[in-house]
């Protein structure tokens, strides 16, 4: 695009903006999107340019126009440069003793594409560029995410980039102890570091552009979810939180999926991840995808999920109240957790009522009583020989080895191989694949290492995760003594327990006191009493006004108290049942909720009655909308949902 010593404003404008709307139809998606935004910024600046020309007695020039995209360069200069990048990289590649198709090869690239960058015929794109830095014998640095940002900022004159590190986060620290780690004796791998080395994260976008991967990401049924989350959230404005996002994806498809039901409704995408070439990747995607969108802000954020307290603009507060919180858990995110429960309960504390949580898992393909056939039906744990892995296994397993043989010096080799691991997998009927390595030294020592886990969920986690009729979580269940099945089957879900007991208490009302505050402590909207046999005091029940629910085993106001069952059986009624209300001063009084009905036998004892009351709860307390954590004498359960 050479100029004339002097070109009036107007021709320039014009010659230049026909030139740039023939190169917006062809290049990248990137080059594309920058081209366009040029020649916004240029159909803006065309009156102006006019006007200070007719001001001037004389034409003006524009010597070269350096356009605000920072792409358009004089095609002379463009074309000098890419065949500077393109002479150094077959240098690098004849250092590195590669031919052109084995390189094409290691990094994951056709080799028409490598012959056109290394000929300078083409640009390299950011994928490309990443896919190379992939082959570490090249030694092409990564760019810095500041530098990555910084070519988006030249876009156009208003864009702002809203992108920061967390703090206390320290790259240097992360990278130093996963060196540590790996030159240890062995052990577990935080997965995280699969994704702070460059290379691995490219090795993971190629991962992602894998045909059966792409397939079973347009299969999630995000229109669907984002009905139901724009019917439950009202006109409220809503902060997309993807955590561990990747390549952001997933996120900005969600995005535009609710974008596409409320056009007017404000949005936020929050990108979270620790690895700094996946943050860069997601949010350039979301940028460009979500260029035209003038409802939605877009925020990366470098750090770890598991230290969502850091982040107080994701969390709650009052002042944000008006707002839902849609945080995502997409790909493995959940299943590469090490303690899902945990997670939930202690990382997502800082959400409310109201907001939602997506996660996207596995589902098992055998039961998880029957190790043989969980073997024989999943793939990744029957295994595949090299002749018949596919393209996303065989770089699977380049993404572990490279990373290995990159940051333990004397390695001699590596093999990567899942196993069947139950005790990893802490929700209960589920399983996991342990993917670990076997490292051999060239000293003769051998080391192993867990790299990651890829968990199996039974069809219970999804049912209860997808079914409207449940949705309230449990957060806490306490008691007024130990030692009971109720709190053992808490703990044993992770969920939090406690106990007051009333033995330990002066009086009464010191023991109705300390409940009132070590209910208060877990922020309950629901307290379900479920065989609770104690009278909840008037400290209790002023704290949860009309949110405290009881179940009773009779049809009240018929026989209440703590002798229902047996009183029944001795009044002779030949119909009995269950009902759920909420909790009053006075003893099993308050609103009705709902109500089942059991038949009373002829050969009815206390005993068999009793238990056929027993079974008919749960369903009752489903009809409720209040969920407890079971029936269990001395239990209540306190909700949130």
């Amino acid at each position: 695009m050479e100029q004339s010593e002097s070109i009036p404003v107007k021709t320039a404008f014009s010659v230049t903006m026909k030139a740039l709307e023939r190169l917006s139809k062809t290049g990248s998606l990137t080059e594309r999107v920058a081209i366009q935004r040029a020649l916004a910024t240029l159909r803006t600046s065309l009156p102006r340019a006019e006007k200070e020309q007719l001001e001037s007695d004389s034409a003006k020039t524009i010597p070269s126009l350096q356009l605000a995209s920072g792409i358009v360069e004089p095609q002379s200069n463009e074309r000098q440069a890419l065949k500077s990048w393109g002479a150094d990289l077959i240098e690098r590649r004849k250092a590195a003793g590669l031919s052109r198709s084995s390189l094409a090869e290691r990094a994951g690239l056709s080799e028409s594409t490598l012959r056109n960058v290394e000929t300078g015929r083409r640009a390299p794109t950011r994928t490309t560029i990443m896919h190379l830095q992939s082959v570490a014998e090249l030694r092409i640095d990564p760019t810095p995410i500041g530098d990555q940002i910084a070519d988006r900022r030249r876009l156009t004159h208003d864009f702002a980039p809203n992108c920061w590190l967390t703090p206390e986060y320290d790259a240097l620290k992360l990278h130093n102890d996963m060196t540590m780690l790996l030159n240890g004796r062995g052990g577990h791998i935080e997965q995280t570091y699969l994704y702070l080395d460059p290379s691995s994260a490219a090795i993971w976008c190629s991962i992602a552009e894998q045909e059966d991967y792409t397939v079973s990401r347009m299969l999630m049924p995000l229109d669907a979810v984002a009905e139901r989350i724009a019917e439950r959230s009202g006109s409220a404005g809503l902060d997309v939180i993807g955590l561990g996002c990747g390549d952001g994806k997933d996120e900005v498809r969600l995005t535009q999926c609710l974008l596409e039901r409320h056009r007017n409704r404000n949005l936020r995408l929050y990108l979270l991840d620790i690895s700094q070439p996946l943050l860069c990747t997601a949010y350039r995607h979301a940028a460009e995808a979500l260029a035209d969108r003038t409802k939605v802000s877009v925020y990366a954020i470098q750090g770890n999920f598991h230290n969502l307290q850091r982040y107080k603009t994701l969390l709650h507060s009052p002042e944000r109240a008006h707002r839902r919180r849609v945080v995502c858990l997409f790909g493995n995110t959940f299943a590469n957790l090490q303690n899902e429960i945990l997670f939930v309960r202690n990382s997502l504390i800082g959400f409310a009522a109201g907001d939602f949580l997506l996660f996207s898992v596995g589902e098992t393909l055998a039961p998880a009583n029957d190790p043989e056939e969980i073997m024989r039906k999943d793939r990744l744990l029957a295994g595949q020989s090299a002749s018949t892995m596919s393209a996303g296994r065989a770089l699977q397993d380049r993404m572990f080895c490279d990373m290995l043989r990159r940051y333990i010096p004397g390695l001699k080799s590596t093999q990567i191989k899942p196993v069947l691991d139950f005790a990893a997998c802490p929700v209960r009927g589920s399983y996991a694949a342990d993917i670990r390595a076997n490292v051999k030294m060239t000293d003769g020592e051998n080391k192993r290492f867990s790299i990651a886990y890829l968990k199996r969920y039974d069809q219970a986690l999804l049912d209860a995760a997808a079914s409207p009729q449940y949705p309230a979580t449990v957060v806490a269940v306490g008691s007024d003594r130990t030692e009971i099945a109720g709190l053992a089957r808490a703990e044993d879900a992770d969920i939090p327990t406690f106990v007051v007991d009333p033995s330990v208490y002066s009086d009464r009302a010191q023991w109705d006191a300390e409940l009132a505050v070590a209910i208060a402590a877990h922020n309950p909207d629901w307290v379900v009493s479920a065989g609770f046999m104690r009278i909840l005091g008037p400290e209790v029940l002023a704290q949860f006004p009309n949110r405290i629910v009881n179940t009773h085993p009779a049809l009240l106001p018929s026989f209440p108290g703590a002798h229902a069952v047996a009183d029944a059986l001795a009044y002779g009624v030949t119909v009995t049942g269950c009902t759920v209300h909420l909790v009053r001063a006075e003893l099993d009084d308050g609103p009705i909720l709902v109500q089942g009905l059991v038949p009373v036998l002829a050969d009815d004892s206390e005993a068999t009655l009793a238990a056929r009351v027993l079974e008919l709860s749960p369903d009752v307390k489903a009809g409720s909308g209040a969920r407890g954590a079971g029936t269990g004498r001395g239990i209540c359960s306190f909700c949130r949902g």
